[in-house]
């Protein structure tokens, strides 16, 4: 009788260490929707290295095309920060115009205002502070953006962008005189739109 209740004993104690008994005892049982949430949450956008390219145009006081490049570490899913720069053309539509070739190298932060680990798509907001080196636009360079992240798929690390921002630049513009040519500068203000892709 006591080596039957001995064996009982550790049959339940051998049951009670099931997983599915744990979980049950923990009040959550095993279901196909936390399978699904533990697939749909994944950590595939956590802290290192990221990078982005984006191609934008600009138009205001001035106009400007350009490529611009940025290269950074990613604090958490929220947060990134890096440097970079840009090449591209611009022109000051002050006087009677100029024609710039703006290459600003500028430090860079940007932030999720949602947790791509958990939705597929999210707004961001970032800037951009730095300057122009190339003598004709030598001066600050800034951009104050807005924008949304498209991955290629749930809670991808890589994904298309599109950003909507105010960007000045100092740009140089070009007067003509009876007793000869001048050349000023300017700070051009504009409204930037921006296509990119960050990886």
């Amino acid at each position: 009788m006591i080596k039957r209740i001995i064996v009982v004993c550790l049959c339940a104690l051998m049951w009670c260490g099931n997983p599915a008994f744990a979980q049950f005892a923990g009040g959550e049982m095993p279901s196909s929707q936390t399978k699904k949430q533990k697939n749909t949450t994944q950590r595939v956008f956590t802290k290192g290295y990221k990078g982005s390219f984006d191609f934008g145009a600009a138009i205001g006081t001035g106009g400007s095309t350009g490529l611009y490049t940025s290269h950074g570490y990613q604090f958490n899913p929220y947060l990134y920060t890096g440097i970079g720069v840009g090449i591209g053309g611009g022109e000051n539509f002050e006087g009677d115009g100029g024609d710039n070739i703006l290459l600003p190298i500028f430090a860079e932060c940007r932030v999720n205002m949602l947790n791509p680990n958990r939705v597929r798509n999210t707004p961001f907001a970032g800037v951009q502070i730095g300057g122009s080196v190339m003598e004709s636009t030598q001066g600050l360079y800034f951009h104050l953006f807005l924008g949304y992240r498209f991955p290629f798929r749930r809670a991808g690390r890589s994904a298309f962008t599109l950003s909507l921002g105010y960007q000045t630049w100092k740009g140089e513009y070009h007067r003509i005189y009876e007793y000869g040519d001048n050349y000023s500068d300017c700070f051009c203000h504009t409204a930037a739109l921006r296509l990119g892709f960050d990886f």
